[in-house]
C-alpha cells in the first residue's frame, strides 16, 4: 500500500472542507427566514456532502465555528459570482455600443434583457435577502454586503462612463456613473424581488424591434433622465 505524502492529504483535507462549505451554501437556499445557525443542521450538511457523519467536526469544532465559516464562504461565493457577471455584461454592452449598426436602445435592450434574465436565475440574490435580514444587525455582514455592491458597482462604473462619453453625452447634475450603477442595481433587485411574488406587475413590452422587459426599459429611461447632449446643456444654460 504506497505512502500518502503529506501534501496529498492537505488537498484531500481542503476538498472534503471546500464540499462541507458548498454543502452548507446550497443547503441555505432551502431553510426558512430566521438565524442560520437554528435551522442548518450538521447533518444535513454532511449528509448533502455526501461525506461521514462527523466529518465536520474533523474541521470545525462546533456548529458555531462552521456557520461563522460558512456566511464567510457564501458572501465570497456570491460576491466573486456577482462581481464577474457584471463585468461581463458591462463590457458587452460597451461593445455594443460602438457598433455603427447598433445603436444605443437596441443595445441595452439586449444587454439589459440578458442581465435581468440571469437575475431571475440566480437564488443568491435571496440568499443574500434572507442573510441581511436575519443578520441585519451583524456589522460583518453589512460589510460584506456592502463589498459586494462595491464590486459589482465598480464593474459597471467605468462602462457606463466610456458608454456616455462615447455617446456624446454628458451627466445632469448632481448624477454620475456612481448614481447611475447605484439605481439600476436597486432597481433590478426591486423588480426581481416584485417578479416573483406577484409576474404581471412587471411585465415584458411589445415592441417591433423586440421585446423589452420592464427592467431595460426603466435603465434606458434613467440613461436619458441623468444624461443630456451639449445642445440641451445650452438650452438650459440659456433660458437661464
Amino acid at each position: 500500500m504506497g505512502h500518502t505524502s503529506r501534501e496529498e492529504l492537505r488537498a484531500r483535507r481542503e476538498n472534503t472542507r471546500a464540499r462541507l462549505l458548498e454543502a452548507g451554501k446550497d443547503l441555505l437556499a432551502t431553510v426558512p427566514l430566521g438565524g442560520i445557525a437554528s435551522h442548518l443542521r450538521s447533518g444535513e450538511v454532511t449528509r448533502r456532502a455526501k461525506l461521514s457523519a462527523g466529518s465536520l467536526y474533523y474541521h470545525w469544532m462546533s456548529q458555531d465555528e462552521y456557520i461563522v465559516d460558512l456566511v464567510d464562504y457564501v458572501l465570497r461565493c456570491m460576491s466573486d459570482e456577482r462581481a464577474a457577471k457584471a463585468k461581463e455584461h458591462a463590457q458587452d454592452m460597451f461593445a455594443a455600443t460602438l457598433e455603427d449598426d447598433q445603436p444605443l436602445p437596441k443595445a441595452v435592450r439586449s444587454i439589459g434583457n440578458a442581465a435581468f434574465a440571469q437575475l431571475q436565475a440566480d437564488d443568491s440574490v435571496f440568499l443574500q435577502m434572507a442573510l441581511w435580514s436575519a443578520h441585519r444587525d451583524d456589522p460583518e455582514i453589512a460589510r460584506r454586503l456592502k463589498d459586494m455592491y462595491s464590486r459589482v458597482q465598480s464593474c459597471w462604473r467605468a462602462h457606463v462612463e466610456q458608454t456616455v462619453q462615447a455617446q456624446g453625452r454628458k451627466w445632469r447634475s448632481p448624477f454620475d456613473a456612481s448614481a447611475m450603477t447605484t439605481a439600476l442595481i436597486a432597481l433590478s433587485e426591486g423588480l426581481l424581488l416584485r417578479s416573483k411574488v406577484d409576474p404581471e406587475a412587471v411585465p415584458e413590452y411589445n415592441h417591433p424591434d423586440g421585446n423589452w422587459t420592464m427592467m431595460s426599459t426603466l435603465s434606458l429611461a434613467l440613461y436619458h433622465a441623468m444624461t443630456t447632449t451639449a445642445d440641451e446643456l445650452d438650452d438650459v444654460r440659456d433660458q437661464d
